[in-house]
């Protein structure tokens, strides 16, 4: 029991009461800690804290030292990034407006997208790497610098990015979605960089194809809380033109003969039932986006017209993609029509003709008849680079 003693002011006699253990506080921890009311170890750039739970580690900006000798003197610099700034403007006037030509999903992209990446760096470092490429598109003269910047930023946002992704919650579900869509268009304006990037037997299914569902998929899980968030109209606008989009001719539009033969052709030539159905699925799929995609004029056409595809072909299909099925390949030569009518948007110039190039090189010599339609309808011509493996020239002995 603890008592002080006979009242005799002698610190001998006194026994001390039971008091609180002294702990060391801080004010220099991270916000995020502060804001979750734990303890922070203060470690730089990120604090263990954050890495263990992905979460976005942020310290508040050191208050700076005013000193008045100094100032005066001139020697007070502030330094800033010029060119990210830049691509910030660039991304909020020109990129942005691109993406879209509804006026309300122009003002999602340039408003509500940089808000998200101000406070998830992944997604700004996603923002900053299409402006980038946007840049280097429409300002040749200046190609090198711009893509040596998004690849920088790419990959700073994938370092954030994957780990988010992959600790997912339903709180940063608006940013998880829009640096998943940002990735997306990043690798579609890049494919001309990579022959790896539409089908590669050994790298396995076609990058742009996983991204497409990756997205779907984060749609799937937080449709709800997406559609309540900062970027939920650009899923109500989605929704109001698939509904629009049931009013077109199911059955009149080019291509509609050529599909529906297509159709009868695998299923009776092709003896593995699990590639017969995935294929003639996939060609049933794909009617319906020609139903639209080959309707409207090019400067009509959303992307989200041609590239609902992917979201609807079956795993099956993706497999038989990455075994370079030849029917399945086949297939893709089609989808590649319907590809390059969206030409006319920056970062899918020349997707389509990427498409059938890596096709005609894997295709067999019997089924490169059976893409003819296709070639003609782009006015395709294979060069020297899209060769078949199997036309590919001896080297001479020497």
């Amino acid at each position: 029991m603890s008592y002080y003693g006979n009242g005799s002011h002698d610190d001998s006699q006194r026994v001390k009461l039971h008091t609180r253990r002294p702990h060391r506080k801080t004010k220099t921890g991270c916000l995020t800690c502060k804001r979750r009311k734990i303890k922070c170890d203060e470690a730089k750039p990120e604090c263990h804290n954050c890495i263990k739970h992905s979460l976005n580690c942020e310290y508040a900006p050191p208050q700076p030292s005013f000193n008045i000798q100094t100032a005066l003197s001139g020697n007070a610099t502030a330094t800033l990034n010029l060119f990210d700034l830049e691509l910030l403007h660039h991304f909020c006037t020109s990129t942005a407006i691109e993406l879209h030509d509804n006026p309300t999903m122009r003002t999602l992209w340039n408003t509500n997208v940089p808000k998200l990446g101000f406070e998830y760096d992944y997604v700004m470092h996603g923002i900053l790497a299409l402006s980038a490429l946007h840049l280097a598109h429409s300002s040749p003269e200046r190609k090198d610098s711009c893509i040596t910047q998004s690849r920088l930023h790419h990959h700073a946002g994938l370092l954030k990015g994957t780990p988010a992704l992959a600790a997912y919650s339903d709180e940063h579900a608006s940013a998880i979605y829009i640096f998943s869509a940002l990735t997306t268009l990043y690798n579609f304006a890049t494919t001309r960089m990579s022959d790896d990037f539409v089908i590669n037997p050994d790298a396995g299914i076609a990058e742009w194809i996983v991204l497409c569902r990756q997205s779907y998929g984060i749609v799937k899980i937080a449709q709800e809380t997406l559609f309540n968030g900062p970027v939920g109209q650009l899923f109500r606008v989605g929704s109001n033109r698939a509904e629009r989009q049931k009013e077109f001719n199911q059955g009149d539009f080019p291509g509609a003969k050529q599909l529906i033969d297509l159709s009868a052709h695998i299923s009776e030539v092709t003896e593995n039932e699990r590639a017969r159905e995935a294929c003639t699925h996939a060609v049933s799929m794909l009617f319906n986006c020609y139903s639209v995609a080959a309707v409207l004029p090019p400067e009509h056409l959303a992307s989200a017209d041609v590239f609902g595809w992917p979201f609807r072909v079956t795993e099956d299909f993706l497999e038989l993609l990455q075994e370079s099925n030849q029917e399945a390949m086949v297939v893709l030569a089609f989808f590649a029509v319907i590809a390059k009518r969206l030409d006319r948007k920056w970062w899918l110039d020349g997707f389509g003709d990427h498409i059938m190039c890596m096709v005609y090189r894997l295709m067999d010599e019997e089924h490169i008849s059976w893409i003819q339609w296709p070639i003609q309808a782009m006015d395709w011509k294979p060069d020297e680079s899209s060769l078949p493996v199997s036309q590919y020239p001896t080297p001479m002995a020497e």
